[in-house]
């Protein structure tokens, strides 16, 4: 299972973009390698128009092996647009929503399986509201959450971050 964390404010435009852009060779080494997997993405930032952070997004909550055409409902589920907040961007928080419940037990319902491993990339511009403050699950609380999540522990589980400023990177 891959869950997709992106940030939504105003600055992440082209990133989202560059994500569809490249997103195809990934999903077709998934579909020529049979990988039995589950693809969902949430916003990190709270705003009016978005749902809440954690909630999968797009008009299919999650991708799959059976979900026709998936390269265009990922890109239809990456639009979620620029227009969030920016004030807290908190990735650690979104991913710790969206695989507990109430998400994970309701809108986000059968993304998450038990058995499979799971992936985790939070694309951002900032540094993690989590850790600067923000009202949000911290830094230790969820490491120790993360690499508690599969009965097997950390073998199960990847969680990567890519995030800064470019071409500097955060502080």
């Amino acid at each position: 299972d891959i869950l997709w964390v992106v940030d939504n404010s105003c600055s992440m435009q082209e990133e989202q973009d560059a994500l569809v852009g490249h997103f195809e060779g990934f999903l077709q080494h998934m579909v020529d390698t049979g990988v039995d997997f589950h693809i969902g993405i949430t916003v990190l930032d709270d705003w009016q128009t978005q749902p809440p952070i954690g909630e999968l997004f797009g008009n299919t909550a999650y991708i799959d092996p059976d979900t026709p055409e998936p390269m265009e409902a990922f890109a239809a589920n990456m639009t979620m647009g620029a227009d969030g907040m920016g004030a807290c961007e908190v990735g650690l928080e979104a991913t710790y929503r969206a695989l507990t419940p109430p998400f994970v037990d309701g809108p986000n319902a059968d993304f998450y399986r038990e058995e499979a491993r799971l992936a985790v990339f939070v694309v951002s511009d900032e540094i993690d509201g989590s850790i600067a403050g923000c009202e949000a699950i911290g830094d230790l609380e969820f490491t120790w959450w993360f690499m508690d999540l599969k009965p097997d522990g950390i073998e199960s589980v990847y969680f990567a971050a890519i995030i800064g400023n470019y071409p500097n990177g955060c502080s």
